[in-house]
């Protein structure tokens, strides 16, 4: 079971919950909050680095341990991250992933249900009471609740362009403890300097290129789930 989210809104996000739980770098304002990820970006652009973090989940233990035994020249870094991206789209494939989305989470909890829930899982009548109730807490919410506009690159297959899956505007599972710097706010505060928005998109482009990807399996599992409860 694989849960994933938009790029940006993760690595805000991160940025974020590590100020807060670890105070690296933690920011008074929204607007501070801003300029430092922006400051961060243009670092790490100016360096032609990309963020592969995403690898650390969706990359084998052996795939990783081999990945930290390749040498390879500046020149070549962007092909072996043009390389993990394939690996990880097909990783998700052939181990079979179920894919929860963040920004979908009744769908995605609809789908978990559907796999976990069959008759021979429970051991007593109370045990399934319970567990239907859990899972009924999170999908009691119609998916249309959900940000339901939807942008994916064609066929998921690598592309040098960022396209956009649906965006983090749905209900908030975990409410911000940030007071009023909050992933959304701090978006709102970056998508206002288009230039850097640009930059964001191409420091972020591997990731969102298995994001969207991602995000065509998780449609497909959920159609296939509605699609079961109407038979």
């Amino acid at each position: 079971i694989v849960f994933l989210r938009q790029p940006m809104e993760r690595f805000v996000s991160s940025i974020l919950y590590r100020a807060k739980q670890f105070s690296q770098n933690k920011k008074e304002t929204v607007e501070d909050t801003a300029a430092y990820i922006k400051k961060r970006i243009h670092e790490s652009r100016k360096k032609n680095e990309y963020l592969t973090s995403i690898f650390n989940y969706l990359l084998t233990p052996d795939q990783l341990s081999s990945l930290k035994k390749v040498k390879v020249r500046e020149e070549e870094e962007q092909l072996l991250i043009r390389y993990n991206t394939r690996l990880a789209i097909r990783n998700l494939v052939y181990y079979n992933a179920i894919v929860g989305m963040t920004e979908r989470f009744s769908e995605s909890m609809m789908i978990v249900q559907h796999v976990l829930q069959s008759p021979e899982s429970f051991t007593s009548d109370g045990r399934k009471d319970k567990v239907y109730d859990m899972f009924r807490e999170y999908t009691s919410n119609s998916s249309s609740n959900d940000d339901q506009s939807s942008e994916t690159t064609d066929g998921g297959g690598i592309s040098e362009s960022t396209s956009s899956s649906p965006s983090s505007t749905t209900r908030r599972q975990n409410p911000s403890q940030m007071g009023d710097i909050s992933t959304s706010s701090v978006m709102v505060e970056l998508k206002k300097d288009d230039d850097f928005m640009v930059e964001f998109g191409e420091y972020l482009k591997y990731e969102q290129i298995i994001v969207d990807f991602a995000w065509k399996m998780h449609d497909m599992q959920y159609g296939l789930v509605m699609e079961a409860r109407e038979e």
